[in-house]
């Protein structure tokens, strides 16, 4: 008999082995989950003990049963959902065989994706301003304000041609008069950028302090982007409905951007944005000149644009103005100029452009918040960043509905 107890012992262990072996799998687990059928071919999920959720971390005796799971008739891996876990959570492959258009386990788009797709829906193009010395604040913007936009809908101009990931950044000066770049005074710091990125040194160390004011060489160089601008943007994207101008310190409410354009399209009716043209921003009175202010954002519609620059015009109307913005002290005044000669005339649309931001604009009956506000200026990098997580926690709080336009 005693002979025997080391037998009977490792019989012992070896049923106990075999009996409560470690659990690894679904069916282990008892995980509810559901197996998701595409083209007949049905699957299984896996997923790590480690990884099971429950209702608590502090009591888990409180959550539901758990019911059995479904039957797998297959164990071809393609894809399926398991209900209580998130996406975070879980770990799935994918039949290499199976489209990713029949994938069924798939996020959910953001609102803030939403949004930028109902912008792509609506035809309208955005047109970015910038400047070599402006990199930080450019930068800035595409992790955030433009992180979901794609060159289909944005175009980026600028003193100094780049990239920036996947942006490509247009020097829109080199179309100006090759005479004026090489000797006109304005087109000094113009000359600088242009040695330094040839001889590969910082840009960044041609920066201006903003206390200089309109004295900058960088700002009175601006003025010479913008019917240049018109041109290359109508050259690009000629089928626009809308042509949406901002700048490197703007702020752009996207969703009631698109909110508000398609209304007006609704109200012109046709396509392209309506067939009158429409100039729309902040007015601002120059002497006896009506412009939109630029870095408040402005918008043309296809018809506005195409009168402008538009066929028959081809490289006509910058050249003109090479030598004409030279009298006048900004762009945008020399562009308010320009369309009233095309016909085109400015509509006030503040507050929805305005020159203010959060911080500086006026509240309550005397003040003009009352409505819906789409473009702000004057932003610091940290507003910039701060809005911006702003607007991303109310949508993951499900409060979506940001805008007022819909009443």
């Amino acid at each position: 008999m005693i002979r025997r107890l080391p037998l009977l012992l490792l019989a012992i262990l070896l049923v106990t082995l075999l009996y409560f072996r470690p659990l690894n799998t679904l069916r282990d687990l008892e995980i509810p989950y559901h197996v998701i059928s595409s083209n007949n071919t049905e699957a299984r999920f896996v997923v790590p003990p480690s990884r099971v959720p429950s209702k608590t971390f502090e009591d888990r005796d409180k959550c539901p049963s758990l019911r059995p799971p479904s039957k797998c008739t297959s164990f071809e891996p393609t894809q399926c959902t398991c209900p209580t876990l998130t996406p975070e959570e879980t770990t799935f492959t994918t039949d290499p065989n199976h489209s990713q258009e029949n994938t069924h386990f798939q996020d959910q788009p953001s609102q803030e994706e939403n949004t930028i797709a109902a912008l792509r829906r609506a035809g309208i193009i955005i047109i970015f301003k910038t400047g070599a010395q402006e990199l930080s604040m450019f930068t800035l913007h595409a992790a955030t304000t433009l992180r979901q936009l794609s060159s289909s809908e944005i175009l980026f101009f600028s003193d100094q041609a780049g990239s920036l990931g996947p942006f490509i950044i247009t020097d829109v000066l080199a179309h100006v008069s090759q005479t004026i770049q090489d000797t006109h005074k304005d087109f000094e710091i113009y000359r600088q950028i242009r040695e330094y990125q040839r001889t590969g040194r910082d840009v960044s160390e041609l920066r201006e302090e903003k206390a200089v004011g309109d004295g900058r060489k960088g700002w009175v160089l601006d003025k010479y982007k913008f019917l240049h601008m018109m041109e290359e943007t109508y050259k690009s994207k000629p089928g626009g409905k809308w042509y949406v101008f901002i700048e490197t310190d703007s702020y752009v409410i996207w969703r009631n951007l698109v909110l508000w354009l398609e209304r007006l399209e609704s109200v012109r009716g046709g396509e392209r944005g309506g067939d009158k043209p429409m100039f729309l921003g902040s007015a601002v009175w120059m002497g006896d000149s009506l412009f939109a202010h630029g870095g408040s954002g402005y918008v043309l519609n296809n018809g506005a644009l195409s009168r402008l620059v538009g066929e028959g015009r081809k490289g006509e109307l910058a050249r003109v103005w090479d030598d004409r913005v030279q009298r006048e002290c900004c762009g945008d005044v020399a562009l308010g100029i320009a369309l009233k000669e095309s016909g085109v005339e400015l509509q006030d649309v503040n507050p929805f452009a305005n020159g203010m931001k959060p911080t500086s604009m006026t509240y309550g009956p005397d003040g003009h918040w009352c409505k819906p506000v789409v473009f702000m200026h004057s932003f610091l990098p940290h507003e910039i960043s701060s809005l911006w997580r702003f607007e991303r926690s109310r949508e993951a709080m499900g409060n979506t509905d940001v805008s007022f336009l819909r009443n």
